[in-house]
């Protein structure tokens, strides 16, 4: 497979071809901008060389003005009593009973409901649907987007189960 890809011509070239057989851009006037784009870039990285390391820099400064109550309004109290936030975990984590999952998707959705009744052992994605279902809950939408919103990075979030 490495192979069959090294022996592939980049898209790069394949986008040039097909700008210059549409007519778009001449071999002229894609050589020059290429030239133009290069060189600014290889200016940068010399640029970039004679940069000195300063560790303060990189010191994060302290934000004490966003912990002021603003003009926005003031800090809520997002927080969700106990005994709702067990019923709405109840729910999220039970599966229908006629839905065939992953026997470790069932096993993950067991231990989220079993943390979740004993309010202990909670992890990241069992905190993050449970946060996620009290907005629900609560008359907010909630609209995730990116590459990895069904099965979250590393396959822990799991918002859609599929028979």
């Amino acid at each position: 497979m490495y192979r069959r890809i090294e022996a592939m011509k980049p898209v790069y070239f394949k986008y040039i071809e097909h700008l210059e057989k549409s007519g778009v851009f001449t071999r002229a006037e894609i050589d020059k901008e290429y030239t133009e784009v290069y060189s600014r870039i290889e200016k940068a990285y010399i640029e970039s060389r004679k940069e000195v390391f300063d560790k303060s820099h990189w010191v994060s400064k302290p934000e004490n003005k966003m912990l002021e109550v603003t003009s926005h309004g003031a800090i809520k109290d997002t927080g969700v009593p106990i005994e709702q936030i067990k019923k709405i975990g109840v729910k999220v984590n039970t599966l229908p009973a006629n839905l065939e999952v992953h026997p470790t998707i069932k096993k993950i959705f067991e231990q989220r409901l079993k943390s979740v009744e004993e309010g202990k052992n909670i992890d990241y994605a069992t905190a993050e649907a449970l946060a996620f279902a009290t907005l629900i809950d609560e008359g907010f939408s909630v609209r995730l987007s990116g590459q990895d919103v069904e099965r979250g990075t590393f396959s822990h979030r799991h918002c859609v189960l599929n028979d």
